[in-house]
């Protein structure tokens, strides 16, 4: 009867799988495989308890010599298990059908993997397409098209993936500036805790509207606006005033410091800059920086955030992945600049390590903790400074 049980459960088994591969043979129609793959576990487990069945003891009286018989029986069975022709027979049984389930979650896994290409293929077609169409609208044409002839729309190759005009830079660092940023949740605690603090100084940051400057995704506009603060941001990247506008902000495409020159005075509570300054020369920056302590109200807040040259990675490699930056800023130089247009540093805030697992080990020791931070401390700092009330 145990081994009836075992060809039964096997076969179930075989036919499972069997109607598993059938349906895969359309290489993009994903299913559920943790279900059946369950199933599949769960029918092997019950032909491994059957085969638990086959050779068992038979009762044996409670006494030493039904003690050592059973144990005599029990070593007997030990040594002849896998010589049995039915046990044999389960085992590869069983080894066949992990095989096969084996199989079934490596194409599973290939799949996926070609899934992905084709999704960042598509991707790349869609910011190439995006980026000429952009440059079509844009850019305008040489002159009028030879007597006799008829202008004609730029050529595409099969694909639809190029043309000839010149692709958008703009869209390409918007981009860019997506691939590179820490992870969403990351950047949205540590933007939340600047919310935080900004919120909780003392005295009160006064009322009135919150700029933010190269306002980019729209992250910090978001943030101010759930806080119930008017929120305003200003851009110079079209494709950043198109993502912000779709999400409902009051934005202005506009170079920052004509904007703030056209701003009053006082006329500001809050002002951010989140990875500006580093793109800008540095009478910009200082222009800027100046400009915004006039927009400010008594009590009014300069948020920055900037990369961090004290960390030799950033300042060697990082940095320069960006082709817009102009030049790091150390942190003391921040300061003195706050400090010359008439803002009082009242926070620094080091930021966004490198993750745990590229930290050098025994930093317990002076001389490498001190290396540790050098090349894998924190790449970006903050600094919050406030308009004299």
């Amino acid at each position: 009867m145990a081994n009836t049980r075992i060809l039964e459960v096997v076969a179930a088994i075989h036919k499972r799988v069997r109607e598993q591969a059938a349906s895969y043979e359309t290489p993009t129609v994903l299913e559920d495989w943790s279900n059946d793959l369950a199933k599949l576990s769960g029918a092997y487990n019950a032909a491994y308890t059957a085969r638990n069945l086959v050779g068992s003891a038979p009762v044996l009286p409670n006494t030493l010599l039904g003690y050592v018989a059973g144990f005599v029986t029990r070593i007997a069975q030990r040594m002849l298990f896998w010589y049995t022709p039915q046990i044999q027979q389960f085992h590869d049984a069983a080894t066949s059908v992990l095989g096969r389930v084996c199989s079934l979650e490596e194409r599973t896994f290939r799949t996926f993997l070609s899934l992905a290409d084709r999704v960042e293929r598509l991707e790349l077609e869609n910011r190439l397409l995006k980026a000429a169409g952009a440059s079509e609208t844009s850019i305008p044409a040489a002159g009028p098209p030879p007597s006799g002839e008829t202008p004609t729309a730029p050529e595409r190759p099969a694909s639809g993936s190029y043309i000839r005009s010149h692709i958008d830079a703009d869209n390409f660092f918007f981009e860019l500036q997506g691939r590179f940023q820490p992870a969403v949740q990351a950047d949205i605690d540590r933007l939340t805790m600047y919310r935080t603090v900004i919120g909780n100084l003392d005295p009160r940051v006064p009322a009135g509207a919150w700029l933010d400057i190269g306002c980019g995704r729209g992250k910090w506009l978001r943030l101010a606006r759930e806080a119930g603060y008017e929120a305003i941001g200003v851009d110079s990247n079209p494709a950043a005033i198109r993502q912000c506008r779709e999400g409902g902000f009051d934005v202005t495409e506009s170079d920052a410091l004509g904007f703030l020159q056209s701003m009053g005075d006082q006329s500001l509570a809050v002002v951010s800059a989140f990875h500006v300054l580093e793109h800008c020369a540095f009478d910009y920056c200082l222009n800027l920086v100046y400009q915004i302590a006039r927009a400010l109200r008594p009590g009014g807040v300069l948020l920055i955030e900037t990369p961090h040259p004290g960390n030799l990675l950033m300042a060697a490699e990082q940095f320069w992945m960006d082709p817009t930056h102009r030049r790091p800023i150390p942190l003391p130089l921040a300061e003195f600049l706050f400090e010359y247009c008439g803002l009082s540093v009242v926070h620094r805030f080091e930021v966004n390590p490198r993750p745990e697992p590229e930290h050098l080990p025994l930093r317990e020791l002076d001389v490498v903790n001190r290396l540790d931070l050098l090349l894998y401390g924190p790449q970006d700092y903050a600094l919050i400074g406030r308009r004299a009330v």
